[in-house]
């Protein structure tokens, strides 16, 4: 979705209403996070975020608090009874999903505290 529709659908919402559809896109992301990381042992996880920084044939860019937080969410939620090897769509599924949850999450936090006035007024 883009911004144009964000704020489209957040225009007839109150304020409680865009906090609470925040809370539950953050929830949603972290169960969704939680349900790729588990299946990847950590010490494979850590390996291949050290690899992919090694790579200098690597043209993404992806933030070093964003790589810390895709690795503490893997060691937090691994299970186990699972050792599944990690592929590339695997590692760009858990890099993905922990940057749409920082967005998120920053907008749930900062909604919190402000007046989200400013989105109604557009």
């Amino acid at each position: 979705m883009d911004d144009e529709q964000y704020i489209d659908n957040i225009k007839n919402m109150s304020e409680n209403e865009v906090r609470l559809r925040a809370r539950s896109k953050t929830r949603y992301l972290e169960e969704e996070l939680e349900k790729k990381a588990k299946r990847i042992k950590p010490e494979k996880f850590v390996t291949s975020t050290l690899n992919f920084f090694r790579d200098p044939s690597q043209e993404t860019f992806i933030a070093p608090h964003t790589m810390l937080q895709a690795i503490e969410a893997n060691c937090a939620y691994h299970k186990g009874g699972y050792d599944e090897d990690i592929t590339w769509g695997k590692f760009a599924d858990i890099i993905n999903l922990t940057k749409r949850l920082e967005d998120e999450n920053d907008f749930y936090l900062w909604s919190i505290s402000h007046n989200l006035g400013i989105f109604f007024n557009l």
